[in-house]
């Protein structure tokens, strides 16, 4: 079955006002507009989610890049979930939304390519002609105007993408690093890390090593959210995957699988020193303490461990994961399901 196609890129200024739509193959609607004829970037998101839309703003603001926040807004065809990301320039946000990650990179991509296009775009030298035309009074007035309106938002644009080459070059790399990680925890995204894991798993059939695929899921992390909010919820994430980091080992690969979700492929392991990992893991979540919170909040894992000795595809070893995940989870959470 073929993936849904189309797509959203807007560039708005500092004040989320939508001043250029430079592709809408999903159906915005647009109508609500500020006294200057403009949307605004939150009024075209459905209400409820209006507090992702902000927080998602807010991390593009300090963090710049923002990749796979997902939010649901207005289209003529109704209401649309989809995969948002974007990223920041001294005054300007590039918002990118799509039906799937690799779609939203290639937008990304698109985006990028018009940014540099308009920054490199030579001004305009007035052009000498003939009599002008003469034109009913009421056009007259208002058709300059118009021209000079967008002339002054491609000048402030250009101005604010264009402070040097080092802004541009800036924005490449940050847009190369949003295709590699995710965002919020820092860690490998999951196309990446899969590609990773492909990757040494080719090199452990070619040099008969052993490796152990590992997969945590937070216990419950929907009643967080629920209880605490999605600001807590996102703590919780970062700290997860600073306890994978402080953990495991500096050799051994991380990622992000999604949402609550993630990986760590444990390279030249035996099934003896993988399982230890398993635990020091799952007991370091035991005293764990959310950001703002004044007591510990309980929080505990559910963690699938494969060891694997031969050779397997990717699509199998997730499947595996998976499914003593779904074994860890019928038996309350809080277990390590080994195969």
């Amino acid at each position: 079955m073929s993936e849904p196609s189309g797509g959203l890129i807007l560039i708005c200024n500092d004040l989320g006002e939508v001043e250029q739509v430079l592709l809408d193959d999903l159906g915005l609607l647009s109508t609500q507009k500020t006294a200057s004829g403009r949307a605004i970037f939150l009024r075209l998101v459905q209400r409820e989610s209006l507090e992702q839309a902000r927080a998602f703003l807010t991390d593009l603001r300090i963090n710049r890049k923002v990749s796979d926040r997902e939010l649901t807004i207005q289209t003529e065809q109704g209401p649309l979930t989809i995969v948002f990301a974007g990223f920041k320039t001294a005054s300007h946000f590039v918002l990118v939304a799509a039906h799937t990650a690799g779609q939203r990179e290639a937008l990304l991509a698109q985006g990028l390519a018009a940014l540099e296009a308009l920054s490199s775009e030579p001004e305009r030298k007035p052009r000498l002609a003939g009599p002008v035309p003469q034109a009913e009074p009421a056009l007259a007035r208002t058709k300059p105007v118009r021209k000079a309106r967008r002339s002054a938002s491609a000048q402030r644009t250009k101005t604010s993408l264009a402070s040097g080459p080092d802004e541009l070059e800036r924005v490449q790399r940050d847009l190369y690093e949003l295709a590699l990680t995710d965002s919020l925890t820092g860690l490998y995204n999951r196309r990446h890390f899969l590609e990773r894991v492909a990757q040494e798993m080719r090199e452990a059939e070619r040099y008969k090593r052993s490796f152990a695929f590992l997969v945590v899921d937070i216990d419950n992390f929907q009643a967080v959210n629920a209880l605490y909010g999605l600001a807590a919820g996102d703590s919780l994430l970062r700290s997860a995957a600073q306890i994978l980091q402080q953990t495991l080992r500096k050799a051994d690969i991380l990622g992000r699988l999604g949402g609550d979700e993630f990986g760590a492929l444990l390279l030249e392991t035996t099934p003896e020193t993988s399982i230890q990992a398993a635990h020091r893991l799952r007991a370091r979540f035991d005293d764990l303490r959310l950001d703002g919170q004044t007591q510990a909040l309980s929080v505990t894992v559910s963690i699938a461990l494969v060891d694997v000795t031969e050779a397997v595809t990717i699509e199998h070893l997730l499947q595996k994961a998976e499914d003593l995940l779904k074994q860890a989870k019928a038996a309350g959470g809080n277990q390590i399901i080994k195969k």
